[in-house]
């Protein structure tokens, strides 16, 4: 995508802590961000010659564990997992970039089909976090 990104992150307890940064009170995931997008932003106005903001609006984030943050009316929680993970791999394809949702060279999609090495992703987090099987990720792309 040319204006956002999303990321779909396995987290345990430990990103419950919270910590002050300034007048903030941040978890580290949320100051992760953060610090990345604060310094892609340093570095983007340094190169391009501009100041000021680079992102809008502040970074959005959904526990998918958490059930009083999400409507399970209609699915069931792995359908909710599944349904996440489609959306963001669909992204590119259903904005009209790329025809072939693999074809989106940003995607972690490549690397969940195999077609890239390389990547931060863990094909296995999906599995262990909605109970898929490998095989189950690749037929539902």
């Amino acid at each position: 995508m040319h204006n956002h990104f999303h990321f779909m992150l396995y987290a345990d307890e430990r990103c419950l802590e919270v910590k002050q940064q300034g007048g903030l009170i941040l978890d580290p995931i949320t100051n992760g961000f953060r610090k990345l997008l604060s310094t892609y932003a340093h570095e983007f106005n340094i190169k391009n010659n501009r100041s000021g903001a680079l992102f809008r609006p502040k970074t959005k984030a959904i526990c998918l564990n958490d059930e009083a943050e999400l409507n399970y009316q209609f699915l069931s929680k792995q359908d909710y997992y599944f349904n996440t993970f489609n959306y963001i791999h669909q992204n590119a394809k259903e904005a009209g970039i790329v025809q072939n949702a693999a074809d989106w060279k940003w995607s972690s999609l490549r690397f969940y089909l195999g077609l890239r090495a390389n990547s931060i992703c863990n094909k296995e987090l999906p599995c262990r976090s909605a109970a898929w099987s490998d095989a189950f990720v690749c037929d539902m792309i």
